[in-house]
């Protein structure tokens, strides 16, 4: 039985069984439910200004793991709609997965370009961040040393490692 502090908190004559109760309580927290995510959930996430593909790729990836039973479609929808890399969506479209291991397979193949190409561009002055699978990478620190048919020696292992990653 409730006491009369209790029921100064409940509507009046609105309660006449149980499920009056239910009803009353669960509108009383409806708003503060935070319901299962769906695929708009997933449509929402956007790759953001300055944010690499190799973290959108990240941060997508950790939101989808909330949503496993989106339809292979809707997620590859979902991500091509959230990206900002004209030249991915170029190579997506000339070439379109059919599931999302064909769709990671391929953006990951074209961020470790991306990354390549970013490596070779800032081989200057003798010291250059390379980007490895974790996410720091090892600093590349080799002596610049000049060879007359290729140029330093730093550009001799910027270029093997474009070529390795490739």
């Amino acid at each position: 039985m409730l006491d009369s502090s209790s029921s100064s908190e409940l509507p009046a004559n609105q309660i006449h069984d149980w499920v009056d109760l239910v009803r009353v309580f669960e509108g009383n927290f409806k708003g503060t439910y935070i319901g299962p995510e769906n695929s708009w959930d997933l449509i929402k996430c956007k790759q953001k200004s300055g944010e690499t593909l190799r973290e959108y790729v990240r941060r997508f990836s950790k939101q989808r793991t909330k949503l496993p039973h989106i339809p292979d479609h809707d997620v590859i929808l979902a991500f091509v709609s959230g990206t900002t890399s004209r030249d991915l969506l170029r190579k997506l479209g000339r070439n379109r997965p059919q599931t999302v291991d064909e769709l990671m397979d391929v953006v990951a193949n074209y961020a470790a370009g991306e990354e390549a190409v970013s490596a070779f561009f800032s081989c200057e002055g003798g010291k250059a961040k390379l980007p490895a699978d974790d996410d720091e990478g090892p600093s590349c620190n080799i002596p610049d040393v000049t060879d007359t048919k290729i140029g330093s020696c730093h550009q001799k292992h910027c270029i093997a490692y474009v070529l390795s990653t490739s």
